[in-house]
């Protein structure tokens, strides 16, 4: 069962994200970025979607957010 602070950080991310590739953003062919502000509009890919996301998994904890990624936990 996925725990439900889990599911809540999904949802806020679902309910403010809006998809924009990176060639309209910023004209280039691929930028990953992670999306750190707690509030406002997230605007990004794919890629930006799921590091938003890790990083709010991994409790704001740039170690964590690593660990996961480097350890093939993400």
């Amino acid at each position: 069962m996925i725990p439900a602070n889990e599911i809540e950080h999904l949802e806020d991310i679902k309910a403010r994200f809006t998809y924009k590739t990176d060639q309209a953003q910023y004209g280039i062919k691929e930028r990953w970025k992670i999306i750190r502000h707690e509030t406002g509009p997230i605007v990004g890919d794919c890629e930006d979607f799921a590091l938003a996301l890790l990083w709010r998994l991994s409790n704001r904890s740039g170690f964590k957010f690593w660990w996961y990624i480097l350890t093939l936990r993400a």
